[in-house]
């Protein structure tokens, strides 16, 4: 009873933080992120009907929209890179290729496994392909917030917020899904209450970082990560060559 009502407590903070977004015309400056809230917020209330009205179809129903929700979490990192790396065309073609390829992956192993077997009802199995999926999303993040540290982009209130709130609630879920895994059912009391906690800390940095809209403020200098980039292509390409010359002499009679 107290979990279901502190559960819906954060769907109310939820709702308020999509309406305002709307209000400070966030909503269309961030629109990936906030469809993912707007997602989550929708898909708690279907999955709290199914927990009151239909208990036994709880497992399946959660497992199923856990994964749309983690695929929808995959857009928003795109939007992320795309805002961050707006003024810098060749690492965003380069990131977003990354991203999409991780997705890709990731998408088609989990399909591949689910027709291989009963996957879906396995929960344990499961909880290890989510805990993989928010792993690879830890690392894009991870690379984001090195790419904004050592090349000294500005974020700004927004960007920042957004960022850090999606890293943190990432990676304590990271944490209890692997406990979860390994501690299976004795950790059960704990972890259900564990997600919540976090999720509550990542709306609130939400709600301090996206109280207005702030613009991502321009380059105050000239960034080094094109030209870093450009240096890598090149290099590229100068051993692509180099692989083919090789190729094209073994291959001569």
């Amino acid at each position: 009873m107290v979990r279901t009502i502190f559960v819906l407590a954060l769907d109310g903070l939820l709702a308020f933080l999509i309406v305002r977004g709307a209000r400070k015309k966030l909503f269309f400056a961030y629109p990936v992120f906030y469809i993912y809230l707007l997602h989550v917020l929708l898909l708690d209330l279907f999955r709290f009907s199914v927990a009151t009205f239909w208990p036994y179809n709880y497992g399946d129903v959660y497992w199923h929209s856990q994964f749309v929700s983690l695929v929808i979490g995959y857009c928003v990192i795109w939007e992320l890179y795309s805002k961050l790396l707006k003024n810098y065309e060749g690492v965003l073609q380069i990131s977003r290729v990354i991203v999409s390829t991780t997705l890709i992956v990731l998408v088609s192993r989990f399909l591949s496994n689910a027709l291989a077997g009963p996957i879906w009802g396995e929960a344990a199995t499961v909880i290890d392909l989510e805990r993989n999926m928010r792993a690879f999303q830890a690392v894009l993040l991870i690379a984001l917030m090195g790419l904004a540290s050592y090349y000294a982009l500005p974020l700004g209130r927004n960007l920042g917020a957004i960022i850090y709130g999606y890293a943190f609630f990432v990676g304590t879920s990271i944490i209890h899904l692997t406990f979860r895994s390994y501690l299976g059912e004795d950790f059960h009391s704990i972890w259900m209450y564990l997600p919540p906690i976090s999720y509550l800390l990542s709306l609130v940095i939400w709600c301090v970082g996206l109280r207005v809209y702030d613009p991502i403020p321009e380059p105050e200098s000239v960034s080094g990560i094109e030209q870093d980039y450009e240096a890598v292509v090149a290099r590229s390409l100068r051993w692509t060559a180099s692989a083919m010359r090789l190729i094209g002499r073994t291959m001569r009679p």
